[in-house]
């Protein structure tokens, strides 16, 4: 949303991002996602993008990145199996 939210805030700039799964040994689905992303000029020059978490670092290239927890409030994710089990009560 944030990165939504930036775009809307610069109409003449592009955004180029990447999104990198991370895993752990064998399992089926990462446990974190590496989000990588930079600002775009009208001329091709980097816009490094800050959005003010205290996770992002920015590399010797101006690129943003991010590494982000691949869990839900809603659900227990069993990583190895791929499954995840509803953790919210039906009334």
């Amino acid at each position: 949303n944030r990165l939504d939210s930036w775009l809307t805030n610069h109409p003449n700039y592009w955004l180029d991002y990447m999104v990198t799964p991370i895993y752990q040994g064998s399992e089926l689905i990462p446990r974190q996602v590496q989000l990588a992303y930079v600002g775009l000029d009208s001329n091709g020059q980097r816009i490094a993008i800050k959005l003010g978490s205290s996770k992002e670092f920015v590399d010797g290239n101006g690129i943003t990145k991010v590494i982000l927890d691949n869990s839900s409030p809603n659900a227990n994710i069993d990583y190895a199996t791929g499954r995840a089990t509803n953790t919210v009560s039906k009334r």
